[in-house]
């Protein structure tokens, strides 16, 4: 017995037909085949629904998806498999709400950052009182620059807000730990090990400092951490400027990630820069 289309199939009217039931499962792997979905895809949805979904109801959510403002209903799905189980209606509250809070383009943000359209309103609502809570002057514009910060946990940006509180605090540096974050909201997105790392290096290397600018902590922090460390290690790394000259020209060098690890593993065990890289990147890592 065999089914040539599933629009109408329900697969429970067939529960004693196992070869109907796979008949019908195959036609709907082909239909999510044809709308553009991978067989990698399709089969980590089979995991979570077993019959899969019948092609009507597949292209009804791409169609209104599409409605909806997304350019890309495929990869916003295969990123967020969940959005395929999304009721339209759901998504039209999620839309609004977000709109309500202050978001201007909420499906540019859900387009970046899928996973917005899983938060609940009661997490975001508390993600966006914690940032006000922490001083941050826009936490929209911040989530709207930055979206992976809906994920964040609070503790977790904590702990970055006060690595740069503590390096601006020790040094008394005219900088503002908050306003550097607004200005670069990625670096949230940072791994607090580099951060700490980072905040080291720049210790080590300060003379002056009136040096020390938001825009040479940036350049620092988004600058290959390997690079750094070995450009502290050099004669003509003196300063912050001399450190990020030489961290250009060992770039240059097109080194391997294993083989600058290597050369830092050769530092001296007392390094306490060397200990302080091992202790967010063991050598069990490359």
């Amino acid at each position: 017995m065999t089914c040539e289309s599933d629009k109408s199939v329900d697969l429970r009217d067939y529960p004693n037909d196992p070869e109907t039931k796979e008949s019908v499962i195959e036609s709907r792997r082909e239909a999510l085949r044809e709308l553009g979905f991978s067989d990698d895809f399709i089969g980590k949805l089979k995991k979570k629904h077993k019959t899969l979904y019948k092609k009507e109801s597949i292209q009804n959510k791409i169609e209104g998806l599409k409605e909806r403002g997304f350019k890309d209903p495929i990869k916003l799905t295969t990123t967020f498999p969940s959005t395929i189980s999304l009721a339209l209606d759901n998504i039209d509250r999620k839309i609004e709400g977000l709109k309500e809070r202050g978001f201007k383009d909420p499906v540019k943000l859900i387009t970046t950052f899928p996973s917005t359209i899983g938060s609940t309103f009661e997490n975001i609502d508390r993600k966006i009182e914690g940032l006000k809570e922490r001083g941050f002057k826009d936490p929209v514009k911040l989530i709207t620059t930055f979206p992976s910060t809906i994920s964040l946990a609070l503790d977790n940006i904590d702990k970055k807000l006060n690595v740069l509180k503590k390096l601006v605090a020790h040094y008394n540096l005219d900088l503002d730990p908050i306003g550097i974050i607004e200005g670069f909201p990625v670096f949230l997105g940072l791994k607090i090990d580099k951060i700490w790392t980072t905040a080291r290096i720049i210790s080590e290397k300060i003379k002056t400092t009136d040096e020390v600018t938001n825009t040479k902590i940036k350049h620092l922090l988004f600058n290959n951490l390997e690079n750094l460390i070995l450009a502290t290690r050099t004669e003509t790394s003196v300063n912050l400027d001399s450190l990020m000259s030489e961290s250009k020209r060992i770039k240059k060098q097109e080194l391997s990630k294993a083989e600058k690890r290597s050369r830092i593993a050769t530092l001296p065990d007392n390094d306490r820069l060397k200990k302080r890289y091992f202790r967010g990147y063991p050598m069990k890592d490359n």
